[in-house]
């Protein structure tokens, strides 16, 4: 049983104990809204984690500084960024000088 019903649980008996023989059914409605509101949440948070969306700008900055870093690439573009759960997915595509051998620029991919 989760904390959020027995705390309601919880305020409809001490209400009732309160209130004798007074019409308080209508706690038990705010009770389930309550805890509905909670099972919303909890779908909206889930929803994030599972679905792709694209990394934050910050991070993004800090990916681009890092390729520009690197003296063997003259430039890049198409970069592409997103988050999958806690896992982070990035892709673009380099400009290497031309004299470099397809082993050489495939080794730039691994710093």
């Amino acid at each position: 049983m989760s904390l959020g019903v027995m705390v309601a649980l919880f305020i409809i008996i001490v209400v009732e104990f309160l209130i004798l023989g007074k019409n308080i059914y209508w706690l038990d409605s705010v009770a389930v809204f309550i805890v509905a509101l909670m099972i919303c949440q909890l779908i909206v948070k889930s929803a994030k984690d599972l679905l792709d969306i694209s990394l934050p700008d910050e991070e993004i900055v800090t990916i681009k500084n890092i390729i520009c870093a690197n003296e063997e690439i003259s430039r890049y573009h198409d970069l592409k960024t997103r988050k999958a759960g806690n896992r982070r997915f990035i892709e673009f595509h380099i400009f290497v000088a031309p004299n470099m051998t397809v082993k050489q620029s495939h080794e730039i991919t691994k710093k």
